[in-house]
């Protein structure tokens, strides 16, 4: 039984210029030109696919022929070339699909046809669609044509890969960016094909389409044609959400109120409700990602526009951005995009996305405990040059107890189970110390330094206490500040024993350089030259300079360690009048090389005597 259904990307595709959706800067030029008779003799088209080229390509033909042009530009749809088009049965329109039509063959077939006037119509009109697709033979064979065509004929090449065509190509047609539809104009159109087909559908759902579309309008018309058929005629979100498999924003939006709330036992019930839903933790992560971004977007009404969904939506994402500050939003986007790089190559995938929610759910707690102010206890220490007399450091003033309050609390804005959870902020009351920057001083290895832990570790929790509040384990700070408290001193450079060093240094050649015996040669050469704890090392070529530089780490390491000598340092100099090292053999000649194995192999020499061999080199 023959169908006469016709999908809506042909039933719906636009016959004129005014139809066109979202391409209104390539439909006024080209209506301009019909209506001045200043159109050129071809044309490129180029954008995504599903934007309308080829459309634009085919009203521009027929409006070309067209025997009653409307005060707009447009084809009249009514006269007897207009109908023929339209019918198929127009003999001076005639389209070359590149793809399957891409040999020197099939162009030159197409220039033979331009020997023949068009019969009835103004112009001969040749569409070459996927015009990349062509040979470069191809290409080169129809550049005279493309450049000097004859006066009937007219050429609109159509692509989506415009850096595949040949510079030349290009310098000879006006050319035509076509953009991506907006979801907003999409949603639109569908809105009107619904109420042509008498079928109901809610603007939300129209929008997804046009989401999942990507800016493609014959992709959003196949979609459209497919949730049709899925939901009897009548359109909702839901079914949309359920047909394309796509995850809903309100499971971002609870998500955020976890992190609001640090409730993370309630992100990862989130997430696993998601997953038994049948999605991967990637789409969930992707989301996730965009989420983030369109909070920050929103966080600022004037850029809340830039947000491609519906106006409730936008609503949604300006309150919640409020929610939670910039910077821990900026960090929580951070944090999701490099989890979304790790997933990709990640054994466990759902491992890692809980991972992230752990993260993002105590964020918040971590970022105010980073931004705390110093307290008036906390001196920060001053710098001591280096080489400086032992000075006794000063006791730190005695840190107050603190009274701890969490930084977040959590309080229900209803009485309903669907509340959303208000956070509100707490001045804090005490922050943990800080390390401040040192010069790195010389170590002593009687007494031990004091080490300034650049991140100090974060205090442990008391049992007994809220899970979400900040604790301080007390007993630690109070530790910290005896330690910090005792004296820190600076250490003197000791001098090198030279004889020591000598051992140390010859126990290095010997166990360390392995087959390095240029390095080695160099080192046991150096004449011996101390300034203090330097040991002035000199080499007598560039080569040697360069394999000292490259042991340097691994030679002082180890002559501080034989020698119990911690402040040792090491200084290069080059001086070439220094006398090459006894030990390092001296390179053969092939003459010398040959006398030396006829020495070592008597064997060797009889046979050079019997057949009377000279050396060549």
């Amino acid at each position: 039984m023959a169908s006469g259904f016709v999908v809506s990307a042909r039933k719906y595709r636009p016959g004129t210029f005014a139809d066109v959706v979202g391409q209104e800067h390539v439909a006024n030029t080209l209506r301009n030109g019909l209506k001045q008779d200043q159109l050129g003799h071809a044309f490129l088209f180029t954008g995504p696919r599903g934007v309308g080229k080829t459309t634009c390509a085919r009203i521009l033909a027929k409006a070309i022929n067209c025997q009653n042009l409307t005060e707009t530009g447009d084809p009249c749809n009514a006269c007897d070339s207009c109908r023929n088009f339209n019918e198929g049965r127009s003999l001076n329109i005639f389209e070359l699909d590149a793809a399957s039509n891409n040999s020197v063959e099939d162009i030159r077939q197409l220039i033979e046809r331009l020997r023949y006037v068009p019969q009835g119509g103004a112009k001969s009109v040749y569409i070459i669609d996927e015009v990349h697709m062509l040979s470069t033979a191809a290409f080169n064979a129809f550049l005279k044509t493309l450049e000097e065509p004859p006066p009937h004929a007219l050429f609109i090449l159509a692509t989506t890969e415009k850096h595949k065509i040949l510079p030349t190509i290009l310098s000879r047609c006006q050319k035509f960016d076509f953009r991506r539809i907006q979801v907003d104009d999409i949603a639109q159109r569908l809105q009107w094909i619904c109420e042509e087909e008498h079928i109901e559908a809610e603007y939300d759902a129209l929008q997804l389409i046009g989401l999942k579309a990507d800016g493609a309008l014959r992709d959003a018309l196949s979609i459209f044609d497919q949730i049709v058929n899925f939901s009897g005629g009548h359109l909702t979100y839901q079914s949309v959400l359920e047909n394309l498999n796509v995850l809903d924003y309100e499971y971002y939006f609870r998500l955020v109120h976890c992190m609001a709330a640090e409730d993370h036992p309630q992100a990862l019930l989130l997430l696993n409700e998601v997953i038994h839903k049948g999605f991967e933790p990637i789409n969930f992560l992707m989301g996730l990602v965009e989420h983030f971004r369109n909070l920050l977007v929103a966080y600022e009404p004037g850029t809340v526009a830039l947000l491609e969904t519906s106006d409730g939506v936008k609503q949604r994402y300006l309150e919640q951005s409020q929610l939670l500050p910039p910077n821990v939003l900026l960090n929580a986007f951070n944090l999701a995009s490099e989890a979304e790089q790790k997933i990709r190559s990640a054994t466990l995938p759902r491992l890692t996305v809980e991972l992230l929610l752990l993260k993002l759910t105590h964020l918040p707690q971590v970022l105010s405990l980073a931004t705390l102010p110093e307290t008036d206890g906390q001196k920060k220490k001053v710098a001591k040059p280096e080489l400086a007399p032992p000075v006794a450091a000063t006791t730190a003033a005695t840190i107050p107890a603190p009274s701890v309050q969490p930084a977040y609390t959590a309080t229900p804005s209803g009485d309903g189970p669907g509340s959303v959870p208000q956070v509100e902020a707490h001045p804090a009351a005490y922050t943990l110390p800080q390390a401040s920057p040192q010069v790195r001083l010389v170590p002593d290895p009687n007494d031990r330094p004091v080490q300034a832990e650049a991140h100090p570790a974060p205090p442990a929790k008391r049992a007994g206490t809220r899970r979400n509040a900040l604790q301080l384990d007390l007993d630690a700070l109070d530790a910290m500040e005896e330690e910090r408290a005792q004296p820190e001193e600076i250490l003197v450079a000791q001098p090198i024993a030279p004889h020591a060093f000598r051992q140390a240094l010859d126990q290095f050649v010997a166990e360390e350089l392995g087959d390095r015996r240029m390095l080695g040669a160099a080192l046991r050469a150096a004449p011996p030259e101390f300034d203090l704890n330097t040991w002035i090392c000199r080499v007598r070529a560039e080569i040697n300079r360069i394999d000292l530089e490259k042991a340097r780490e691994e030679l002082v390491s180890y002559l501080r360690a034989k020698t119990e000598n911690p402040t040792l340092v090491l200084e290069i100099l080059l001086d070439p009048s220094l006398s090459p090292p006894e030990d390092v053999e001296k390179p053969l000649t092939a003459q010398e090389r040959l006398v030396a194995m006829m020495e070592k192999n008597p064997e060797l020499a009889r046979l050079v005597q019997h057949l009377n061999l000279q050396l060549i080199y």
